[in-house]
């Protein structure tokens, strides 16, 4: 799924259309295209606008952010560029951060353990600014 997250950042939203093919370019059914939404729903990728009958009519990459969970660790959610990530996981790392790529075959999302969030954007070179640190749709 990776290929095809980078693919949805490159575009950055559009209509349904765009999204199916994405979706099955891996998959040709249905099915997985509902998965492969609600995957990125549930992963603070992916933010969508649907129709009275909850069908998808447009859809959006969220904006990269860095999204603390309830046990203190750090989830890197939205569209992430590869070296904007790399730039946050080198920070990390150098704060004694545990990096963690849950589900690299499937998914492919970025944990960082055991890092204070405030101390990570500290690290963070100015550039990094503009980055979120809430989850939520890029506009």
């Amino acid at each position: 799924m990776g290929a095809l997250k980078d693919a949805l950042t490159f575009l950055g939203g559009g209509k349904r259309g765009s999204l199916s093919i994405i979706a099955r370019q891996s998959e040709d059914s249905e099915r997985f295209e509902e998965w492969f939404v609600g995957h990125l729903l549930a992963l603070g990728f992916l933010e969508v606008i649907r129709d009275g009958n909850w069908t998808v009519r447009r859809w959006q990459v969220c904006s990269p952010a860095l999204t603390q969970l309830v046990d203190g660790s750090v989830l890197l959610t939205g569209g992430w560029r590869a070296e904007q990530e790399e730039t946050v996981t080198a920070a990390a790392e150098a704060l004694g951060a545990d990096v963690v790529v849950l589900s690299p075959e499937d998914h492919a999302t970025t944990l960082l353990q055991d890092v204070d969030l405030d101390a990570l954007r500290d690290e963070l070179p100015e550039a990094c600014a503009t980055w979120s640190t809430r989850p939520g749709p890029s506009c």
